[in-house]
């Protein structure tokens, strides 16, 4: 990886600080990103949205499992 700059050196911002990125995909967020919505309520709400459908689209996805369980138990 990089070397880091030398104390007291600026940084260009790229919005990207703390992201990982895992086979082409990012996982995490900029750490500044935490700020702007927090001070942006049209952003909040948008964030408490998207939070809202991750949670109902994973027990879509758990009771899909089951169904998809009961199902093949019954052809057996």
């Amino acid at each position: 990886m990089g070397q880091k700059p030398p104390m007291g050196a600026a940084r260009p911002f790229t919005g990207f600080s703390g992201i990982k990125s895992v086979g082409g995909n990012f996982i995490g967020r900029a750490k500044t990103a935490n700020y702007a919505v927090s001070s942006n309520p049209k952003l909040r709400r948008f964030e408490t949205l998207i939070d809202r459908l991750k949670k109902i689209l994973e027990s879509e996805k758990k009771n899909l499992r089951c169904i998809k369980t009961l199902c093949a138990k019954e052809i057996d």
